[in-house]
């Protein structure tokens, strides 16, 4: 699982998954819901939807 933090930057998590060469060692993105909003997880998804989170 790749980020494993709060919803406040996705952008993180889509550059990794925007790697090819680094995205083929990644289930997914794990998140905490302490900071940030829900949205979030929308974002990486509709950016990767073939990928966990």
């Amino acid at each position: 699982m790749l980020y494993d933090h709060n919803w406040d930057n996705t952008a993180y998590a889509i550059s990794i998954l925007d790697d090819p060469e680094a995205r083929k060692y990644v289930l997914g993105t794990a998140f905490h819901a302490y900071a940030g909003s829900v949205t979030a997880m929308s974002e990486v998804h509709k950016a990767h939807p073939d990928k966990a989170l």
